[in-house]
């Protein structure tokens, strides 16, 4: 006997999937970016070395400490205070929604409306409650919102600015 879950638990399960899958996403796309760099660093230190002057032991040292302490800096400040930060609920629906428009909003309508239901009566706020999990339950798609949220972060990357000044992707809520 299967016990069916409301809407609420639905919805809060597929944004909790949704919310681990991009920081997962977000952590890989990071460690990849930071070991670029590393690649980078050592292979312009070994040109310098071969091409253009001789660097020396004291210089090999001195640019080994160089590439562990950016490489420490890095982890601290990119990886790991990443993972303590939980991603926004709100951020992770727009994702969802911007992968399948036919849920025109209403993921997010339902998000922003249980955060402040001032002023909506509760028939309202169960309406929209409903739709949204049934329309996220037909048509999620999960390989449509990682490709929203891949062009998303490239956006975020390549100019520095949220995209569309949205509600930026992490909060400074610690994971829980």
């Amino acid at each position: 006997m299967a016990t069916e879950l409301t809407p609420a638990t639905r919805i809060v399960t597929q944004l909790t999937r949704a919310r681990r899958q991009i920081k997962l996403a977000d952590l890989t796309a990071r460690l990849l970016l930071g070991l670029l760099a590393a690649v980078l660093f050592v292979m312009t230190t070994v040109a310098i070395d071969h091409w253009v002057a001789e660097i020396g032991a004291i210089g090999r040292w001195a640019l080994l400490v160089t590439l562990v302490g950016g490489a420490v800096w890095y982890v601290v400040r990119h990886l790991a205070w990443q993972a303590l930060r939980a991603i926004n609920p709100v951020y992770a629906a727009r994702l969802i929604e911007n992968a399948e428009p036919s849920l025109r909003n209403g993921l997010i309508n339902y998000l922003l409306l249980r955060q402040q239901p001032a002023g909506v009566s509760e028939t309202v706020i169960r309406t929209i409650e409903y739709r949204a999990a049934d329309d996220t339950a037909q048509r999620f798609s999960h390989s449509s919102w990682i490709a929203a949220w891949l062009a998303d972060w490239s956006r975020v990357s390549s100019n520095g600015t949220k995209p569309d000044g949205f509600t930026p992707a992490v909060t400074a809520v610690p994971a829980g």
